[in-house]
């Protein structure tokens, strides 16, 4: 097992979001008709849990998320901290803007700050950092995944995956190992990317594929 600070991973995803023509809060997803994504009107509120707070009125929020790093058990698989009091905590406020599944915040000018999100079907809010992975629309164990910013997999309907990269188009897509297994009651996809098993969190009701990091980001609406 091996260590992950969310630090490092926070810096590497600062993104200058505006010139990716994301939404803002008004913005549709699934409840509004538009590509598959958050519906951006249910995200207004306040939101708690263990790993901090996330909070979206007027288009504005505020972001405190815990940094506490994780370990790596296996491909889609973390182990967080039980105990919080301790981390160090990263504060991001600013304009809020949600495109699919992603909450970018921030100043638009300047830079905005990238997360993965996804509302599960319990109805709390899973936010947090990905190194790579996008989560990303799997109904029935097929579809295209994001898993990197370059490459995208393809799950065929008969189990078989296809990898094509950006910055490989002339040799066109690639066949690749993949995989669904059961690891400790989560559902877990694993596929080989540059020689390494690398894994996401399956969730047949929610029909996603997420980053195992963003899964185990859980908060829940204040009332």
């Amino acid at each position: 097992m091996h260590i992950v600070h969310l630090r490092a991973s926070a810096i590497a995803l600062a993104l200058t979001f505006a010139a990716c023509g994301g939404k803002g809060t008004d913005g549709g997803g699934e409840a509004g008709g538009g590509e598959p994504g958050l519906d951006a009107a249910a995200l207004v509120g306040t939101w708690s849990g263990t790993f901090g707070t996330f909070t979206l009125a007027d288009g504005k929020g505020k972001l405190v998320l815990r940094n506490c790093g994780y370990e790596v058990e296996g491909p889609g698989r973390i182990k967080m901290p039980e105990d919080t009091s301790k981390c160090d905590e990263n504060t991001y406020e600013g304009e809020v803007r949600v495109k699919g599944y992603e909450i970018a915040i921030g100043d638009p000018a300047k830079m905005m700050h990238k997360f993965g999100a996804y509302l599960d079907a319990a109805g709390q809010l899973h936010l947090g950092i990905s190194v790579r992975q996008d989560v990303s629309k799997l109904e029935n164990k097929a579809g295209d995944v994001t898993v990197s910013m370059f490459d995208t997999l393809h799950v065929g309907a008969d189990g078989k995956c296809t990898l094509t990269s950006k910055m490989d188009r002339k040799e066109g897509p690639k066949d690749v190992p993949c995989r669904f297994e059961t690891v400790g009651g989560k559902e877990i996809f694993v596929y080989t990317s540059e020689g390494e098993e690398q894994g996401m969190v399956y969730l047949a009701k929610e029909g996603l594929v997420v980053p195992d990091s963003v899964e185990a980001m859980v908060f829940t609406k204040g009332k």
